[in-house]
């Protein structure tokens, strides 16, 4: 059975995704308060941290250039200007993209069903074998051997 490396990430991914473009359509809306540009932060920084985690180092760079852009606001004293938020909404796009692109690995062939014959014998057996045979072969092995 083959496992997906990316089924948690994925998760944890479209949720900070969504939640990183609510809040900076808030930020739209007028001055941004500390605690949300904080908490934009934290999300950013987190969806960085995972990527790297997956080894997807395309999604943690889009996510570092966003933390860029998020630091620059702390302290402003208007709204986010409409370029700068078209740009962290467009890097939220293209993660999100990157995260949808994320596939599974691929599944495993098949492993036939054992259909056997007759009932599986699993009793001991007793093996003879010729001990003139057993010394020949040993001495074979031995002269291989040196």
């Amino acid at each position: 059975m083959s496992q997906d490396p990316y089924k948690y990430f994925r998760v944890e991914a479209q949720e900070l995704l969504e939640q990183l473009g609510k809040g900076i359509l808030e930020l739209e809306k007028g001055p941004p308060s500390p605690d949300l540009v904080q908490k934009l932060l934290r999300l950013a920084h987190t969806l960085k941290g995972a990527a790297r985690v997956v080894r997807q180092t395309e999604i943690a760079d889009r996510a570092h250039a966003i933390e860029d852009g998020l630091a620059s606001l702390r302290g402003l004293a208007s709204s986010i200007p409409r370029d700068q938020a078209t740009a962290i909404l467009g890097q939220l796009d293209e993660i999100a993209t990157r995260v949808g692109n994320l596939s599974a690995a691929p599944p495993a062939s098949p492993v036939p069903a054992a259909t056997p014959s007759a009932p599986l014998d699993d009793s001991p057996r007793t093996l003879k074998a010729d001990v003139a045979e057993m010394d020949a072969l040993l001495d074979k092995i031995l002269e291989v051997g040196s």
